[in-house]
């Protein structure tokens, strides 16, 4: 509140001082409220340990300004015992590894000298566990394909796509350890895609890649991802559909007999009479042999196959069913695991002479995939020591079974 006073003119002898002009005086009083914060402080980011989730303040008044300040707490079920992270007094907090499957939240206060207020912000999801790719925890793959991120220090895009209405093309990455779903249909404008390149994720540089527009497998159907179960997956189409890939380094890491590979994997025709391969590892000596998977007949077809003969085809398969597939050579012995049911195994020669591996097509347009394939990681040794944490990494992912 403001107060202003006029003095009356005093006679400057009265003074002894010379004549002056009436003085105007004005006299401020400042009132102080303490602060009142409006709302709650709201945060933003992935709850996960390794991910940095930022807090947003609520507004608040008072006289004079307050300043803010926060206080990240932690509790054990995300509503009673909370308790102050030591030093996370910042805008911003990382999960760490104490947060895990603890929720957080972010206590807002606002001071000035007048008093403080202090606001809660709601709880954030439970603190998931920091990313572990398969790759991180299974090293040593000759190949890696999959539209979800297999190794933390990966850095390049999941796959190449093209655009079917101006043949342009674009990588598409990962979002949150996904495959990029948004861009990849922002870039589609709502026409088909299709997949040029499977990027490789083991760290050899074995991309499965065509040139070839009709040997593309496709993606994004008007606009839309093409999915199984839920998940992205490229779609083969019975056509010559699929990848061969050749080069010296790839044959070399898989051409001893002992091998693993493993897949994640739909087919729309079993009953049919002709193989749906998945894949194959072929070595077309004198006779031919064969490391593959394949599905004919409502059965699954795996190990090895040589000329006319199969091993382990006993398991049973349905049309556009998701599975996971174990398949393992060592030397002369197959044994394939679908869905955690193992086939019956076989003796069959093992590989040499190698010609490469072959993804969703078979030969001379006979044996093309009719379905689906999400995952597909080749090992050049034996892993059955590791199958049942392998198959559950997957299966925690894609909930397959």
């Amino acid at each position: 509140m403001s107060v202003n006073l006029t003095l009356p003119t005093i006679a400057a002898q009265e003074l002894k001082l010379p004549a002056v002009d009436p003085i105007s005086l004005t006299v401020g009083i400042v009132f102080e409220s303490a602060p009142v914060i409006t709302g709650v402080p709201t945060i933003s980011g992935v709850a996960k340990v390794g991910q940095t989730l930022t807090a947003t303040a609520a507004s608040s008044s008072g006289i004079p300004t307050p300043t803010e300040s926060f206080q990240w707490q932690r509790s054990d079920n995300g509503t009673t015992g909370w308790a102050d992270i030591s030093g996370a007094t910042n805008t911003t907090y990382t999960a760490v590894t104490a947060d895990e499957n603890k929720y957080l939240r972010v206590v807002q206060t606002s001071t000035n000298v007048a008093g403080s207020d202090s606001a809660n912000s709601a709880s954030t999801a439970q603190v998931a566990a920091a990313f572990t790719g398969l790759l991180d925890t299974y090293s040593g793959a000759a190949v890696a394909y999959s539209l979800r991120l297999l190794r933390t220090d990966y850095t390049g895009s999941a796959i190449r796509v093209r655009r079917s209405d101006d043949n342009e093309e674009q990588d598409i990455g990962f979002r949150n350890n996904e495959l990029d779903t948004s861009s990849l249909e922002t870039f589609s404008i709502g026409s088909d895609c299709f997949v040029v390149t499977w990027y490789d994720q083991s760290g050899n540089s074995h991309n499965a890649t065509t040139s070839v527009a009709s040997e593309q497998p496709k993606i994004v159907s008007s606009g839309t991802t093409i999915t199984q179960e839920g998940k992205p997956c490229l779609d083969f189409n019975g056509n010559n559909n699929g990848y061969e890939l050749s080069d010296q380094d790839l044959i070399t890491r898989l051409t001893d007999g002992t091998q693993t590979a493993i897949s994640v994997h739909s087919v729309d025709n079993v009953t049919g009479g002709l193989t749906n391969l998945i894949y194959s590892v072929v070595d077309r000596n004198s006779v031919r042999h064969y490391f593959v998977l394949g599905y004919r007949s409502n059965e699954a077809r795996a190990g090895y196959y040589n000329n006319s003969s199969w091993s382990a085809i006993d398991i049973a398969a349905s049309n556009n069913t998701q599975y996971l597939g174990f398949n393992v050579a060592v030397s002369d012995e197959a044994n394939f695991y679908q869905n955690n049911s193992q086939a019956v195994s076989g003796n069959q020669p093992g590989l040499d002479g190698n010609q490469g591996l072959s993804i969703g097509k078979g030969t001379n347009n006979n044996f093309d995939l009719f379905g689906t394939i999400q995952e597909l990681i080749f090992y050049p040794n034996d892993q059955t020591n590791n199958r049942s944490g392998m198959q559950t990494n997957i299966n925690d992912h894609y909930s397959i079974y």
